[in-house]
């Protein structure tokens, strides 16, 4: 969580700590992706702002995070094949 915090410090995210007080895990790393917002519990707040926003009642991080990681590797295929002059339609997305 150190290590993620110091490198979206570095991002042009929105991102935060916040506290949760009902639960064991007492803070709450968000980040908005393009994909959505994600949460991740830890026991230690390291470095970083508090967060500007509140939680959105999703449990759906896993799937914004893979959503966004294929969507920089689809732009990234789709960008190097239209450089060598590829097709592009051969880049399949997720449904």
């Amino acid at each position: 969580m150190e290590k993620l915090a110091a490198l979206l410090s570095h991002s042009a995210l929105k991102w935060g700590w916040g506290e949760n007080e009902l639960a064991f895990v007492p803070f709450v790393l968000y980040a908005d992706l393009p994909t959505g917002q994600v949460s991740f519990h830890s026991y230690e707040r390291f470095s970083g702002p508090a967060y500007d926003g509140s939680w959105d009642g999703s449990h759906q991080s896993e799937t914004r995070i893979l959503d966004w990681c294929e969507a920089i590797l689809t732009s990234s295929a789709t960008g190097r094949l239209q450089r060598e002059g590829g097709n592009d339609d051969a880049v399949e997305s997720r449904s």
